[in-house]
């Protein structure tokens, strides 16, 4: 995990490498640990020389802004998907979902009905009761549990740091459909901004703006806590929103 970004390494190179114009990423471990670590003491200006500015910005708007708690989640207990846990009828299993946390996202990403309707009942009859269940319904959905714990630990591990699972793909699949396109008429110079608390000034939107071109007018929607900003020339408000889409930070909140 790359913690500046918040990211699966995979990730990160993935959406780096996508950008670059000047040179490979390392491959090896050793050598990549050792790039990264000169990568770090470069500005963000350095890094888009290095990597080219697309791999830049796709990375910073796909980095997250707050922890990711999935990941210290306890393992699946894979006596209670067999139907077999003895321990989560004493109460002393410290696995899932038999220690009572209900979270799956081996589920979320692909099978959000299942993962909903698996969170409703163990919610409604308990980890014991669902565990005993031999419906077809719920042994379909510890199937899928199960399939998400096949395969080599390692080599999971592995895939998932040279961004070769299927999580790196989800990942870039999103950047890619971050992208926005620019409308059809070439008048339409008006950027949306949205999200906006009222501690955003209109100083504030100019010192982010204004670096992409010159800004005819900012007109503020307070009721839709959103503001409008229109540039004079369209390349600079096509520069302006793919530069900031998904990567618009202004005093400390995402825009």
């Amino acid at each position: 995990m790359d913690m500046e970004f918040n990211l699966p390494v995979g990730v990160r190179d993935a959406l780096l490498r996508d950008g670059a114009n000047k040179e490979e990423l390392p491959q090896s471990g050793v050598n990549q640990s050792y790039y990264y670590d000169q990568v770090a003491k470069q500005s963000r200006e350095d890094v888009e020389a290095t990597y080219g500015k697309m791999g830049s910005d796709k990375l910073m708007r796909m980095a997250r802004s707050s922890p990711y708690y999935d990941r210290n989640l306890p393992k699946l207990c894979s006596f209670w998907l067999k139907g077999a846990c003895s321990r989560v009828v004493e109460g002393s299993c410290p696995y899932r979902p038999c220690c009572g946390t209900f979270r799956f996202p081996e589920l979320a990403s692909q099978y959000q009905e299942m993962h909903k309707k698996l969170k409703e009942m163990l919610d409604r009859d308990g980890c014991v009761k669902v565990m005993r269940d031999k419906s077809a319904e719920v042994e379909e959905i510890k199937e899928r549990l199960k399939e998400s714990q096949r395969g080599s630990r390692d080599q999971n591990i592995r895939d998932r740091y040279h961004g070769t699972d299927q999580l790196t793909s989800k990942y870039i699949d999103k950047a890619e459909k971050m992208d926005v396109e620019p409308p059809a008429d070439k008048e339409v110079k008006t950027l949306y901004v949205g999200t906006m608390g009222a501690q955003v000034t209109d100083k504030d939107l100019r010192d982010k703006f204004y670096a992409y071109g010159e800004i005819a007018t900012i007109n503020f929607a307070p009721n839709s806590n959103a503001a409008f900003v229109t540039y004079t020339e369209r390349p600079a408000a096509e520069e302006a929103i793919r530069k900031l889409h998904g990567n618009l930070v202004v005093n400390g909140v995402k825009l």
